[in-house]
């Protein structure tokens, strides 16, 4: 009892029991490798996932985000063009109370106070009779108003804010001493408007025209004052369509006359009609039945000007920060060839220099990211898509570190994790 037992179970233990647990040290050192490298696959790969699903989540918050910023544009755009529209009835409701409003009278309304915040974006408004044959062509031209204007005009006098000898349309009225209908001439020039000739008639159907007889403010268009709107296919296209529908219908784009060219307008014909009580008013309803078109309110959109001003007025600094906004008209008559309008967020481009050619594809591929919105407003005939377009880096500016960040302090614990298990291991 006190010694070693000379019992040979004894003795065989003794010689088993160290080869025994130097294989189960092995065993557990070749398990503990095993299971560690298992570990860092299924750590880094869990990582990698994470990771990603990080990233994408950013992805979706950033897709969230652009969406929304394009239906707000979408949206002012709209809400603005609405907005004019509102102003342009409550002209069409002052010539229907008041068919006989005088040239002063017409003034005093458009530069009131309650009227002028529409000339942001309305290069003017105006007030155009339809007039058919010779002898109401002479009537208007005759009439008191526009040559008490023309008078005033030609003196300089403050009244009409212009110098009207240096005005095209207002010049020649000044140097042919008389007011009187105008188109464009062979040279582009105006000249005294031709109503009877084959080629008109052939155009138009009759002897009318449709003439800017009164526009404000008068200084910053009075080059278009006496314009015969019919001399122009475009504008004469859209005036029948105005006619038949009694919508608000918009011209194509227009290199406007009181415009420099450097920038696309169009004009905005809401019709006027007498009933058959001798009554005016428009047919935004639809219902032409029994009624005869006497004229159109027109509104004159300098569109970059308009479309600048809507979203400045809307957004502060930086929140269209790598965006770009294009307006395209698209209209079916166009054949799929949607015309540029006007550009917002170009930089120093000149947008009617720059895009007049480009369509609605050739802003869109060098787009990181783009949507397409089309503007519908209530009651009028339009046919505009807005482009909203992502600049490249649009992503990586709005994109935070957080998922490299993760990435990297996850690899980190693994690493450290494993050089402790290692340097703690009995093998």
């Amino acid at each position: 009892p006190d010694g070693p037992s000379s019992s040979p179970s004894w003795a065989v233990e003794q010689q088993v029991a160290p080869g025994l647990i130097v294989r189960l040290a092995g065993f557990r050192g070749i398990r503990f490798g095993y299971f560690s490298a298992l570990a860092v696959v299924v750590s880094s790969a869990w990582l990698v996932i994470r990771y990603l699903m990080m990233i994408n989540g950013e992805n979706t918050v950033s897709d969230q985000a652009f969406d929304k910023l394009t239906s707000s544009v979408k949206n002012t755009i709209k809400q603005e063009v609405i907005q004019d529209l509102i102003y342009q009835d409550m002209v069409a409701n002052l010539w229907t109370l008041k068919p006989d409003i005088s040239h002063a009278e017409f003034k005093t309304f458009i530069m009131s106070e309650a009227y002028s915040p529409a000339l942001d974006t309305i290069s003017g408004m105006s007030l155009i009779p339809r007039v058919l044959g010779p002898e109401a062509r002479d009537s208007l031209e005759q009439a008191a108003g526009a040559e008490l204007l023309r008078k005033s005009c030609c003196a300089n006098a403050g009244a009409s804010g212009s110098k009207c000898n240096d005005t095209a349309a207002t010049g020649l009225f000044c140097s042919e001493d008389r007011y009187m209908f105008t188109e464009f001439g062979a040279d582009g020039q105006l000249v005294p408007a031709t109503g009877d000739s084959s080629n008109y008639l052939s155009r138009v159907g009759a002897e009318e025209y449709m003439i800017v007889h009164m526009i404000e403010p008068f200084a910053t268009n009075s080059k278009v004052w006496g314009f015969n709107l019919l001399s122009s296919d475009a504008r004469l296209s859209a005036w029948r369509s105005a006619m038949q529908t009694g919508q608000k219908t918009f011209t194509r784009r227009l290199n406007l006359v009181q415009g420099a060219a450097q920038e696309y307008g169009v004009l905005v014909w809401l019709p006027i009609f007498e009933s058959p009580n001798g009554s005016w008013r428009t047919a935004l309803d639809g219902d032409v039945e029994n009624i005869v078109a006497v004229g159109s309110v027109n509104g004159v959109y300098f569109l970059q000007r308009m479309l600048t001003r809507s979203l400045e007025n809307t957004y502060g600094p930086g929140q269209l920060a790598d965006i770009e906004v294009f307006l395209y008209d698209d209209d079916p008559e166009l054949n799929g060839k949607a015309e540029f309008l006007a550009a917002y967020g170009v930089g120093s481009k000149n947008p009617h220099d720059e895009y007049s050619d480009t369509g609605i594809q050739d802003v869109t591929a060098v787009a990181e990211r783009y949507k397409i919105l089309e503007l519908v407003i209530p009651g009028a005939s339009l046919s505009w898509k807005v482009v909203v377009a992502a600049r490249s880096g649009y992503n990586d500016a709005r994109r935070t570190w957080n998922a490299e960040i993760a990435l990297i302090v996850g690899f980190l614990i693994v690493i450290v994790s494993l050089v402790d298990r290692l340097l703690g291991s009995p093998t």
